[in-house]
């Protein structure tokens, strides 16, 4: 069973994506890489290319470990940026 989030969209559309397009979607949004939320993740970039592609299922809480280490990244690009730096 394919565990999935239900969400409305910025057109007030209601969507449903399942983990791995959900993480996908934030990560595309953040700017980061797979290899990085990977890393800070704490799994193999294999897997996190397989979980996005929804060829692994992967828990609630292991959703919730990718979405904050997309989150994190994000928020260290974002400062990098408005310090001057590249990310």
């Amino acid at each position: 069973m394919t565990l999935m989030v239900r969400f409305t969209n910025r057109a007030g559309e209601h969507m449903t994506m399942s983990y791995g397009e959900q993480i996908l979607a934030a990560r595309r949004r953040a700017g980061v890489s797979q290899s990085a939320v990977a890393r800070k993740a704490g799994i193999h970039p294999t897997a996190m290319v397989e979980i996005e592609r929804g060829r692994v299922e992967i828990s609630e809480a292991q959703y919730h470990r990718l979405m904050a280490a997309v989150t994190a990244l994000e928020s260290a690009h974002e400062e990098a940026v408005s310090a001057g730096g590249r990310a």
